[in-house]
């Protein structure tokens, strides 16, 4: 049986430089296949946690033309000494980001469903609004969501300003745990820090 991939990509037209939002996002979708399938689809690199996430989203800005570190060190909370770690920098088009990254997968503690996707989000928004970047006004909150096949989630529930969707039709050898994992989702909400 041959794999097929279903993609789904909205950003919508509100977020600061949203072409390139999308082309970096495709970019990513493309990194997260060749990783599938230099693994002969038996390995994923979405479903390992939000580093990983995050790494496949850096070389997908360098391929769109951007230049983006993860770790991206700045300082968050009320005093200006509190060095802290966004998770990731990255400037295209003379436009600058600071995204900060929230990773939710099903496992025995956790479940992806709405409740902990908005809970996720919520965090990453505080994150992102808690950076004391004055350089750096254009912030992304992400989240990377990976369910079980077991769980549907209905795109047409969120109101985020990303949806994305990509899953792997054909096979079942996503599987880690006795459970498959062929789609993840990246949702995100634009904030702008700008007074």
């Amino acid at each position: 049986m041959c794999n097929t991939y279903e993609i789904y990509v909205n950003v919508k037209s509100t977020v600061k430089n949203a072409d390139k939002w999308e082309s970096i996002i495709m970019q990513w979708i493309e990194n997260n296949k060749q990783y599938l399938e230099a693994n002969g689809f038996n390995d994923s690199a979405y479903w390992h946690n939000e580093m990983a996430n995050i790494s496949c989203l850096v070389g997908a800005i360098w391929k769109v033309g951007g230049v983006a570190i993860s770790e991206y060190t700045t300082t968050k909370g009320g005093g200006q000494k509190d060095y802290s770690r966004a998770d990731l920098y990255f400037s295209i088009d003379g436009i600058k980001y600071l995204v900060e990254s929230k990773y939710l997968r099903d496992h025995e503690t956790k479940n992806v469903n709405k409740n902990n996707i908005e809970s996720e989000m919520e965090q990453a928004v505080g994150e992102c609004k808690s950076i004391k970047d004055g350089y750096v006004h254009n912030r992304m909150a992400l989240v990377f969501a990976v369910p079980t096949d077991k769980v549907q989630i209905k795109l047409n529930d969120y109101k985020y300003d990303i949806q994305v969707m990509l899953k792997i039709n054909g096979r079942k050898n996503l599987q880690y745990d006795g459970k498959n994992y062929n789609t993840v989702y990246l949702f995100g909400t634009y904030v702008n820090t700008m007074k």
